[in-house]
């Protein structure tokens, strides 16, 4: 994957979407209800590093295939927060409420 990222705006790359998010509980639960309903499969990519940390729900073209009902994470994530001021706050205010969790294992629940 390669990042387009031009003067902050998003190319949806999928460069940023890792296999590990902060979800909350009723999000951990709305997304394996829409795995299930729409009888997704989780994807691989071929990472160089041999290691497949990419998020399962992208597609061969790196594109968000639950988009509509991304987690919260992923709405306010943008390439370019970790050079804002109170970036690091505000991703903490979100892990608070939130617990770590593995996107594949979402496949298997």
């Amino acid at each position: 994957m390669v990042c387009n990222l031009k003067n902050g705006s998003c190319s949806k790359c999928g460069g940023c979407c890792s296999n590990i998010l902060p979800l909350t509980n009723n999000e951990k639960n709305k997304i394996k209800k829409i795995i299930k309903k729409r009888k997704l499969k989780p994807s691989y990519h071929i990472p160089l590093n041999g290691f497949d940390m990419t998020c399962p729900v992208l597609d061969s073209n790196s594109r968000c295939r639950i988009y509509e009902d991304r987690p919260n994470i992923c709405r306010v994530y943008r390439c370019d927060k970790s050079i804002e001021q109170g970036a690091v706050e505000f991703y903490r205010s979100l892990t608070a409420k939130a617990k770590p969790v593995i996107m594949r294992d979402l496949f298997n629940e």
